[in-house]
């Protein structure tokens, strides 16, 4: 077989994923989602329930905390995305059963979403994490100070459950940025550039679980197509054929009917843009595209290197202070 046809066989798999993940998002993960410009009907095949749960500072110290442990067990940071998810549709279904979940609850709530990401879907990126781990539940007792008993986890770990309908799988922004990065012809593509656009998107993604507007109010797969659109911004596209961005932004458009100038698009770009402010990655991009030859990926590499966008993965700027 030759290179040629392994590449169209990947492409095609990633097609594939994608497609699987809009599916996801229009039939089963939903629920909690509204257009903000728009009400949510009953009757409609897609309805969706804004969650007013809490305010962006609150829901910041919640991504805070949860990037915090994340970062100091060592495991991937799309855990948190995950995490937010979880108690984004949880407080939905309390919505929509007109029932309050109690304030100390929350961070009970918090710390078992957590726990329940982590179990589900962590994988460690760090060899040099502490060795304890978090799908031990006596981790979060500590993490709790007191707050939560292990008794007390696992009961909410059923109400989520079983709110849930164990539906634990979300498509989050994050796992659309991996994918819609690869319909990229990577041999046409600089490597640092497709590093760095993957690098920014994720740290955008990571900013969107903060903020209640963007997890709540658009689909995951728009969030991560302004994401992405953004990062295309922040970086030097000089050196990527024009015909190239095109294409990728057909294709794309193909398979997600999403388009740059859409208004839903246009009004995410600028909530990113808000929250980093408009030259936050200047001198790191140049700086980094002035060190690294321009040089395309080779068929299957990977570039799995730490640059010198490493810092950009940091914790979003979001309220100072540990959640507990």
């Amino acid at each position: 077989m030759t290179s040629t046809s392994c590449d169209q066989i990947e492409h095609d798999l990633v097609i594939d994923h994608i497609y699987a993940m809009l599916h996801q998002e229009e039939k089963t993960y939903s629920q909690h989602i509204c257009s903000l410009d728009q009400d949510c009907h009953p009757h409609s095949s897609r309805n969706r329930h804004i969650v007013q749960h809490s305010n962006d500072l609150s829901r910041s110290k919640i991504c805070e905390w949860a990037f915090k442990v994340v970062d100091h067990f060592g495991y991937e940071r799309e855990i948190v995305g995950i995490c937010m998810d979880y108690i984004d549709r949880y407080m939905s279904s309390l919505k929509k059963s007109s029932t309050q979940l109690p304030a100390n609850d929350y961070q009970i709530l918090s710390a078992t979403s957590l726990y329940l990401a982590v179990k589900l879907h962590g994988k460690k990126d760090n060899k040099y994490a502490p060795s304890k781990s978090l799908t031990n539940i006596n981790t979060f007792v500590m993490l709790s100070r007191g707050v939560a008993t292990k008794e007390i986890i696992e009961q909410m770990e059923m109400s989520i459950l079983s709110a849930l309908e164990w539906r634990m799988n979300p498509p989050i922004p994050s796992y659309f940025v991996s994918h819609l990065v690869e319909l990229f012809p990577s041999r046409m593509m600089p490597r640092d550039i497709l590093y760095d656009l993957i690098e920014i998107s994720r740290y955008l993604t990571e900013l969107s679980a903060c903020t209640s507007a963007l997890s709540n109010g658009h689909r995951p797969s728009l969030v991560a197509f302004a994401c992405l659109l953004n990062a295309m911004d922040y970086v030097d596209m000089t050196y990527v054929p024009r015909d190239i961005v095109i294409s990728f932004l057909e294709t794309v458009s193909r398979i997600t009917q999403l388009q740059p100038e859409m208004a839903e698009v246009q009004k995410v770009r600028k909530i990113l843009k808000d929250l980093v402010g408009p030259n936050i990655f200047k001198g790191e991009v140049d700086n980094c595209q002035k060190e690294r030859c321009h040089e395309p990926l080779s068929p299957g590499h990977t570039d799995n290197t730490h640059g010198c966008l490493e810092h950009v993965t940091a914790s979003p700027d979001c309220a100072s202070g540990m959640y507990y």
